[in-house]
């Protein structure tokens, strides 16, 4: 009788751990509540950094757009300069500070172009075409957490270029 009654204690001890185990039983409302918030809490640290690279990568693509009308801008007035008659220096310099840029991190190119094929680049009425070559390199945030990962540096070479009719004759320029 006494091995009789200690298997019917261990079944139903045993019978209350599974009880106690089972996966349908819901589970207390405070226990729940506290699972749920550090779910919510790991699945934000995983979702900001992602979200603040997307934000950084969208500014610094927006600073390169506003990069690149500044430089369309610039060559379009050195260009309009070199339509009154300006040497290509002057073109070069003032190309450069219209860009807001270090004359060394811009390349300016001005050259004239022979419209009527006669071999004299320069003439009236022909053209002048000035273009500038920069590099933009992103810098703001997203190049620096992209590098921790071994992706290399992302950079754009810019190429504006603008043509204008010349209103004086320019001697000793370079042909296109």
């Amino acid at each position: 009788m006494v091995k009789l009654d200690c298997a019917r204690a261990l079944w139903r001890l045993l019978k209350g751990v599974f009880q106690f185990l089972r996966v349908d039983r819901p589970a207390p409302a405070f226990a729940r509540r506290q699972r749920e918030r550090g779910q919510t809490l790991l699945e934000f640290a995983l979702i900001v950094p992602i979200m603040l690279l997307i934000l950084l990568m969208i500014v610094d693509f927006g600073l390169a757009m506003d990069r690149r009308v500044l430089l369309q801008h610039a060559v379009r007035e050195g260009a309009r300069l070199g339509a009154t008659g300006a040497n290509a220096m002057e073109i070069t310099e003032v190309t450069a500070d219209q860009a807001g840029m270090d004359p060394g991190a811009i390349i300016v190119t001005v050259c004239y172009l022979d419209m009527d094929l006669d071999g004299d680049a320069g003439e009236l009425g022909e053209s002048v075409r000035v273009g500038a070559i920069v590099t933009h390199r992103f810098t703001t945030g997203g190049n620096e957490i992209l590098s921790a990962f071994g992706v290399p540096a992302i950079e754009i070479e810019m190429t504006p270029v603008a043509d204008m009719r010349l209103e004086q004759r320019v001697t000793g320029g370079t042909a296109c």
